[in-house]
């Protein structure tokens, strides 16, 4: 007597089969590096580990502070600029909730 498989084994196999590859790329391309470059943060130049310390340096330069100061703005003002010109230019015969128009 043959044993009959279960009605959907051979889609599941297949769908392994066609995930394994992608999971390995996504490892291979995302994954390891992003791991690989937090544990260089903790690293000097000669990848000897030196713990907090570039964290404590970058803290102290007035040159990064200025940078997350200037970012702080650009994510403050750039959304809210961006949105006031498109509401400007926008479609005056169109409701503000974005319901399209009827047709003609």
């Amino acid at each position: 007597m043959q044993m009959e498989r279960a009605p959907g084994a051979a889609k599941k196999w297949l769908s392994i089969f066609f995930l394994v590859p992608a999971l390995v790329l996504l490892g291979a391309i995302v994954v390891y590096p992003t791991i690989d470059t937090i544990a260089q943060s903790f690293q000097d130049t000669n990848r000897v580990w030196v713990g907090l310390e570039n964290y404590k340096r970058a803290a102290d330069s007035d040159t990064i502070l200025t940078a997350i100061k200037n970012n702080a703005i650009w994510v403050a003002t750039a959304p809210a600029v961006i949105t006031s010109v498109g509401l400007m230019f926008r479609d005056p015969h169109r409701s503000a909730c974005g319901i399209p128009r009827r047709s003609r």
